[in-house]
């Protein structure tokens, strides 16, 4: 199903009209979209001012998420059959951290999810005036060294957000579970086999060898609720808090994934720059933050589980490079220097400075 252009636009807009009192107690004067579209490979999402009749002002966000990275308007989304069961995924994932969230100190919180909108699928919620992303004011502090004790703040609130979470437990029925670390690393292995068709990748399959043989044993003690979209770009900070956005499906898990995905996802800070290539200083330091911030209240973590854990991760997000590669329409030479000297000159250096260190 498509829909006309201007039509899903319009349908929001009512919807945030007809439901303005319960969202936000007040009555509409007026609902506008506001600011410009932002479409990614999951999702296009849009910023709608609701302006209230008593003089309220609140800002809704609209995200519709895709499988097709393709598509590119909201209106083509109903061409997207798993784009529904994305929409209700998260926002059931939403709307279980809100819950769980309730009692964390003040300066953790989850986005609040409105509502759930069909045909298209979409989930609203409510924005925040004068918010940044973290993972910005972290790229910021690389340069600038006065703003570094506001972004390490940041990132340590990041690791309690997580031991807030992972302290709960398996406190939710009903959720899925992950599957092992051998099935998902031969998982990455299978689907870099099927992108490659004969072409070379460079250095990426003895990799997965190499971690194979890594010693990992999985403890049910370790079985806690992970958010599959958990990492530092899906963070927001406004004043001295921050608002976790985005969690994907939360399942049963070993909570080394969560801390192994938002570690990674301090690696890949400058992801699509030449900055990428060479670690910062402050990579390390915002690493430290994290994992100070989830020991104060869950640990002491076991190091070695974690680097393999890395490695795995590593290894899936080389593999999504490949992938972005593959949908791009860059000139041929461009996609061979991104598969055979881009990716490989960042993931080689870190896997092999984790299995050095996991050997030692």
């Amino acid at each position: 199903m498509s829909f006309a252009p201007g039509a899903v636009t319009g349908r929001v807009a009512d919807h945030i009209r007809q439901n303005c009192a319960g969202f936000f107690g007040e009555a509409p004067a007026a609902v506008r979209p506001s600011g410009f579209e932002d479409v990614d490979y999951w999702s296009i999402i849009n910023t709608y001012e609701v302006h209230t009749r008593r003089g309220g002002r609140h800002t809704v966000y609209c995200k519709l998420p895709k499988s097709r990275w393709g598509l590119c308007a909201a209106e083509d989304l109903g061409q997207d059959p798993a784009a529904p069961e994305m929409a209700a995924v998260e926002f059931s994932s939403l709307r279980l951290l809100w819950e769980a969230f309730k009692d964390a100190e003040p300066s953790l919180k989850v986005i609040r999810a409105l509502d759930l909108l069909t045909q298209p699928s979409a989930i609203l919620s409510e924005g925040l005036e004068g918010c940044t992303e973290v993972y910005q004011r972290l790229r910021q502090a690389d340069r600038r060294a006065a703003e570094r004790p506001a972004a390490l703040d940041l990132v340590r609130k990041c690791g309690r957000w997580l031991a807030h979470l992972h302290g709960r437990g398996r406190a939710w029925d009903g959720l899925c579970r992950l599957p092992g670390y051998t099935e998902q690393l031969e998982g990455t292995r299978a689907a870099v086999e099927a992108l490659r068709r004969g072409r070379n990748f460079g250095p990426i399959a003895a990799y997965f060898d190499a971690a194979r043989r890594l010693p990992v044993e999985e403890d049910e003690q370790d079985l806690v609720c992970t958010a599959e979209g958990f990492e530092v770009r899906n963070f927001i900070a406004a004043g001295g808090t921050i608002y976790f956005l985005d969690p994907g499906r939360l399942c049963l898990g070993s909570r080394y994934e969560d801390l192994a995905r938002f570690l990674a996802s301090l690696a890949i800070l400058h992801w699509g720059r030449l900055r990428l290539l060479w670690k910062s200083a402050t990579e390390d330091l915002y690493a430290r933050a994290f994992l100070e911030g989830y020991g104060e209240r869950l640990g002491p973590l076991r190091p070695g589980l974690l680097g393999a854990y890395l490695v795995k991760r590593y290894l899936r997000l080389w593999l999504e490079g490949l992938e972005v590669l593959e949908f791009k329409r860059h000139p041929a030479p461009l996609k061979w220097i991104g598969r055979r000297l881009y990716l490989p000159a960042f993931f080689r250096r870190r896997l092999d400075a984790e299995l050095a260190r996991l050997r030692g």
